[in-house]
């Protein structure tokens, strides 16, 4: 079932011509798992159909629980879709709006839709939009994808409509929250709210919603009968950094100052005691002026003097950056004069796993990182993605489809930006210096992996002719690729004079390393 009463529909710009794409080879690992198909037509999410002018390839995601998700790739199809006029709601006018009449509510609850865009049907017309080419034939999807740039804002217009007339009751996306001043009016609010849905078939996600509580959280601040607050892990990143314990991580912190030290006035002056450790022949001591020098530059960083409140009105700016230790992320605005300034910051540590990926993986897991960090601020609305790795300017471009052979890893993080509307670009590494900063002193805790990824690595190997421990063995034996490995996991030299380590040099940023087994590239 799905909701009643509404349907989806995509327009497509003038002029725009269909795209027929090719399906893509699927992986022997996943060819016994192809039962997925089968479900999806059994449940009525899809229907196979012998033509369409419009196809886009799929992506399968192997999820931990060995079963595969089959996902569109519809980057190609999004620069043909018609954006929406319907905007999606303002988060300071929704946070005015508990306000009104002078009083703050006390009791809060939050409904989270389960598979929120799934439960919409699309029209026949936008269905045959969104057919999918397999290797098993084409299918035309009933129900609104993910993936599609404008499902957030319709699916918006949709929620909008099924809570219209209904107090104390506000919808962002797929998050409805009920702020009432008591218990009885909190109950009646709720019995309207789940009437409304009942009669729409709209569906709720039981283990995420939240009800009557005193203290909540939604979208990404914290209500209270006291008020609306913003949430203090927007600066935790700078207010918690690390002093640096080397002059390579100093650079880092001193280019971050400059990079926005033209907001606080006399701010360069202050960090002498900091410059005076980059120059040649000086023993690193930090001393209590470096200290306060360090202290003082954070606080000016986490200040009003440096940061800016979020303007839905004003372009957004995402920039990630990764070093051999971390992941840094900072949303901000971009102002006429082509300046930047912060609205949060976020970093955390990577994992020992993350840290054998290749660099060209740890650049895209950062802006996985910045992407779900700052997803409130981001879904539904253009921004501009900020990264110093060019290659991902390919890979993860809007207008470029999801490469057939990229890793698993890579395939399944370009289905997750698919949602959002984005333009990707290059700024060097010296130019990328607020997130070069977070990301060689990360604060926020290593993620404790993914089991999906671990499993999908598995899979592989197991069904392979040799197994990931044999190849290790070799791997150790044989002197080249024993250095090689060695250069991977502690880092590579800035020249390379070894003929024989010469080929894998030019490749270093692709290099990684899984269970004592080198592997290249993003294929």
């Amino acid at each position: 079932m799905g909701i009643k009463g509404f349907s989806a529909r995509l327009r497509v710009k003038a002029k725009s011509r269909p795209k027929y794409q090719k399906s893509r080879p699927v992986p022997y690992s996943l060819l016994s798992k192809e039962n997925e198909y089968e479900k999806l037509i059994k449940n009525d999410i899809v229907t196979q159909v012998n033509y369409s002018e419009w196809a886009s390839p799929v992506v399968h995601v192997q999820k931990g629980n060995g079963e595969i998700r089959v996902c569109g790739d519809y980057k190609a199809l999004n620069d043909c879709i018609e954006d929406e006029g319907y905007k999606l709601p303002n988060t300071n006018d929704l946070f005015a709006k508990l306000a009104q009449g002078g009083t703050h509510p006390k009791v809060f609850s939050v409904l989270d839709l389960s598979g929120a865009f799934n439960q919409l049907f699309l029209d026949d017309e936008s269905a045959r939009l969104l057919v999918m080419n397999t290797h098993k034939g084409l299918l035309s999807p009933k129900r609104l994808c993910y993936g599609v740039k404008t499902a957030p804002a319709i699916f918006q217009e949709t929620m909008d409509k099924i809570l219209s007339g209904l107090d104390n009751v506000f919808c962002y996306i797929d998050d409805i929250l009920i702020a009432t001043e008591n218990e009885n009016s909190h109950l009646k609010a709720l019995e309207a709210v789940f009437a409304r849905l009942n009669m729409h078939n709209v569906r709720l996600n039981g283990t995420k919603c939240q009800f009557m509580k005193s203290k909540i959280r939604y979208l990404g601040h914290e209500l209270t009968s006291e008020g609306v607050s913003p949430l203090q892990d927007k600066i935790e990143a700078i207010q918690k950094a690390p002093r640096p314990t080397n002059v390579s991580e100093l650079k880092s912190f001193l280019g971050m100052v400059n990079y926005y030290g033209k907001f606080v006035r006399n701010l360069s002056s202050q960090m002498q005691p900091l410059y005076a450790l980059l120059q040649h022949n000086i023993n690193w001591v930090w001393s209590d002026d470096c200290e306060q020098a360090f202290v003082n530059a954070k606080n000016a960083l986490a200040s009003n003097q440096v940061l800016t409140h979020f303007d839905p009105n004003k372009p957004l700016v995402l920039s990630v950056d990764a070093s051999p230790c971390g992941l840094g992320a900072v949303l901000g605005h971009r102002y006429p004069d082509g300046s930047d300034r912060p609205i949060a910051y976020a970093s955390r540590t990577l994992s020992q796993t993350e840290k054998n990926y290749a660099q060209i993986e740890k650049e895209a897991l950062a802006i996985i990182f910045g992407i779900k960090k700052f997803h409130l601020y981001l879904y539904g609305t253009n921004f501009t993605l900020i990264t110093d790795h060019q290659p991902l300017t390919k890979i993860f471009g809007p207008k470029h489809g999801i490469p057939a052979l990229a890793a698993a890893r890579m395939q399944r993080w370009a289905v997750l930006l698919s949602a959002y509307q984005y333009n990707i670009e290059y700024r060097s590494s010296a130019k990328n210096a607020n997130a070069d900063l977070l990301s060689r002193l990360p604060v926020g805790e290593a993620s404790s992996g993914d089991p999906e990824e671990y499993f999908v690595f598995e899979t592989v190997l197991m069904e392979t002719p040799i197994t990931a421990t044999e190849i290790s063995k070799h791997t150790d034996k044989d002197p080249v690729l024993a250095k090689v490995l060695e250069f991977t996991l502690s880092g590579w030299p800035n020249h390379c004079v070894d003929p024989a380590i010469q080929p894998y040099f030019t490749r270093r940023d692709e290099l990684s390393l899984e269970d004592g087994c080198l592997f290249g590239g993003v294929e």
